[in-house]
């Protein structure tokens, strides 16, 4: 039995961030993914805590887990997601997707 009624193409999801990762060493409010139609739902640290429901001042680090729900190809979009330039271009091609499907709802 399902507690999560989701459809097809969303998902939660669990990424380990590595630090080379466009998520590490970054605020939720730097990284703006509610932007992308992704809301981070928790963060495992590698001394193992949790943070459920995070705030936007809370820092992602390397070797954190962290659990997003969204877009599944943009959940794994995500996961490959490098540091810098090329990885700021995908958060904004993300964002400009994201607006598209709002607008169309």
């Amino acid at each position: 039995y399902s507690l999560l009624h989701l459809s097809d193409n969303y998902r939660v999801s669990e990424i380990k961030v590595e630090q080379q990762d466009w998520l590490a060493d970054k605020t939720l409010n730097d990284l703006q993914l509610h932007d992308e139609g992704i809301l981070v739902l928790g963060i495992k640290r590698s001394n193992g805590e949790y943070i459920g429901a995070p705030r936007g001042e809370t820092k992602i680090y390397n070797d954190d887990t962290v659990i997003l729900y969204g877009r599944a190809a943009l959940l794994e979009s995500l996961d490959n997601r490098q540091k810098g330039h090329s990885g700021d271009q995908k958060h904004a091609e993300a964002v400009l997707e994201q607006e598209r499907i709002w607008a169309s709802q």
